[in-house]
């Protein structure tokens, strides 16, 4: 078992290869102190302890929980990942991007929780975009091919405000200089602790998809509508507006949900009836509010509109048109 203290960050890691109760054991010590009482436990399997069975609470798809013995006690109040750990490889020195791996972790910073979220890699010097990765997983990053090597990262989770690191790709060593980046051993560690969106920001639900015509959303909506909710759930002085809009301004059918209030699918109390696209944006804005209200939130927390094809985002003969169908999140107080 490795302990390592970043002493920018305060943030306690605490790395094993195969022993949990070592960690446990670390954990409740680190936790005792008043300087770690968010100390993490990462977990990193090389292959040559034993496998563990996953024992991972699929209710929270925001953390990924290493599995355990039945005989060990569960620790209170961790966060903890299962991560696999890059192939070990010769360390190269100098270390740099182009030969070393980097980790970037996104969390919410006043709860060190684990964020769903995208980080976008640009090349700085030509203004660019590299390429987009998964937050909380190591990746290799595409050379620039620049004089500079300067790269942004740019990390977005939905419910919380985007932020921008600065790196190079050739002089990362360098790097390791900012507070939020760190070296351990074989990889760099780039930490993003995000804050949540204020009174006045927008965000789409970008995750969210409806069905055609229809006020009705796709199974996979539910991931991003959590995360909505649990945010309505942490600020429950919070009111919003949600916005729909489409593409275009056609009329047609709209398919509604019907008493059985099946949001995610065609029941066979579905409802139709015709009309504008305004009133479908509308439709759309409101079903989401339902779900939220029967999630337990307030109904006078959450205000609603249609736009219809008003406010489109692309051009009609744009590649990217389908976007325009879309619902905003503005945060009202």
């Amino acid at each position: 078992m490795n302990i390592f203290y970043n002493v920018k960050s305060s943030v306690l890691l605490v790395a094993l290869i195969s022993n949990s109760t070592y960690a446990q054991q670390a954990l409740q010590a680190a936790h005792s102190k008043e300087k770690f009482p968010t100390a993490l436990v990462l977990r990193i399997n090389d292959g040559t302890g034993p496998k563990e069975r996953d024992t991972r609470d699929t209710s929270d798809d925001t953390s990924i929980a290493a599995g355990v013995e039945e005989t060990e006690p569960k620790i209170p109040s961790a966060v903890t990942e299962y991560i696999p750990n890059p192939t070990p490889r010769p360390v190269t020195k100098p270390q740099h991007l182009g030969n070393t791996p980097i980790f970037i972790s996104v969390v919410h910073k006043s709860s060190k929780k684990i964020l769903n979220g995208i980080v976008k890699v640009i090349d700085k010097e030509n203004k660019e975009l590299l390429g987009n990765v998964k937050a909380n997983s190591y990746y290799t990053i595409q050379d620039p091919k620049t004089k500079s090597g300067d790269i942004i990262l740019l990390v977005s989770a939905f419910g919380f405000g985007d932020a921008m690191q600065h790196m190079n790709y050739k002089e990362t060593e360098r790097d390791t200089l900012k507070p939020n980046v760190t070296l351990f051993g074989n990889f760099f560690m780039l930490t993003f602790e995000l804050e949540r969106i204020k009174s006045g920001s927008q965000t789409t639900l970008s995750g969210v998809y409806f069905l055609g015509d229809a006020a009705i959303m796709v199974p996979s909506s539910k991931s991003q509508l959590n995360e909505l909710l649990d945010m309505l759930k942490e600020n429950p002085q919070m009111k919003i507006r949600l916005e729909g809009h489409t593409n275009g301004d056609v009329k047609g059918e709209i398919i509604t949900i019907g008493p059985s209030k099946n949001y995610f699918g065609l029941a066979a109390d579905k409802r139709t009836k015709q009309g504008s696209a305004k009133e479908l944006s509308a439709e759309r804005a409101e079903v989401i509010k339902s779900w939220l209200i029967d999630q337990g939130i307030e109904s006078a927390r959450i205000a609603t509109c249609g736009w219809g094809g008003d406010k489109p985002l692309y051009r009609a003969n744009s590649p990217f048109a389908r976007r325009n169908s879309r619902v905003e999140v503005i945060v009202m107080d």
